[in-house]
């Protein structure tokens, strides 16, 4: 659309992963080989999107029948590029850019100020897609832990049931309980036996392998699908678990012994 109404030949968007490099969000280029999305650029290149990233503010280059590299169509130079800023939660997250290798330059004085219009409907398509993927992960995730919860972990072994149902694998499930929870927080507190919860979510999380989800189901119970296991290799790695969470230091707590 900015290409369009501005007659450019391409426009993109690229995100500033930091003060000299960028990344290719999405590239416009009719009857040109566009960047990939994901491609990294080097922001300290003479180029309109480079200029954002170092001032913040609408940069142009070319002009005048000046040849220019460009970010959004590698290996074509552009007679002129202008960009725009991208703000987002008022940080620099990226610049719009339009460019043209035409010598007439039909990027005109009224192009900042569109290519502006365009970088604030962009931010807040940005900041609507944060605040759906924050929210996706609160309803999720254990706030406590990070874990997945309940919620997550039934529709996880729903999957995970259906798939080893379909392919005839084996599949395994294992409950944890940490033994006399209730005793710490009678004894010393709410407090002591959230950190005994969030060192037992530790463990359990640096013990599963990439393929395998562990949740916190309850107050104290945790549970572990194992896809491609079968109940003796779960027993072994349940034992093995176990053992590393009765290694964890709960301060006064004292040892975290558990069932599984």
């Amino acid at each position: 659309e900015t290409a369009e109404l501005i007659g450019a030949e391409a426009a993109g968007v690229v995100r500033f992963d930091d003060a000299l490099t960028g990344t290719v969000m999405g590239v416009h280029a009719p009857g040109h080989v566009g960047a990939a999305p994901g491609s990294r650029v080097d922001l300290s290149l003479p180029t309109a999107a480079g200029g954002v990233a170092g001032t913040g503010r609408v940069a142009r280059v070319g002009g005048g029948g000046s040849q220019h590299p460009n970010v959004l169509v590698p290996g074509v130079c552009v007679s002129s590029a202008v960009a725009a800023p991208i703000r987002v939660d008022n940080r620099l997250w990226g610049a719009i850019a339009a460019v043209t290798t035409q010598a007439d330059d039909p990027l005109g004085p009224a192009t900042a100020d569109r290519l502006e219009r365009m970088g604030h409907l962009i931010s807040l398509a940005v900041m609507s897609s944060d605040a759906r993927a924050r929210l996706a992960t609160l309803a999720s995730t254990d706030e406590l832990t990070g874990l997945p919860n309940r919620r997550s972990f039934m529709r996880r072994l729903r999957e995970e049931i259906e798939r080893a149902g379909r392919h005839e694998r084996p599949l395994s499930l294992v409950m944890i309980d940490v033994d006399h929870f209730k005793r710490i927080n009678d004894t010393l507190g709410h407090g002591a036996g959230d950190r005994v919860l969030m060192g037992v979510a530790a463990t359990l999380f640096r013990s599963v392998r990439d393929s395998e989800t562990v949740a916190r189901v309850g107050g104290e119970e945790f549970a572990w699908i194992l896809p491609e296991t079968d109940g003796s290799g779960a027993g072994a790695a349940a034992e093995r678990v176990r053992a590393s969470l009765a290694a964890v230091d709960a301060g006064a707590a004292g040892p975290v012994p558990a069932s599984m």
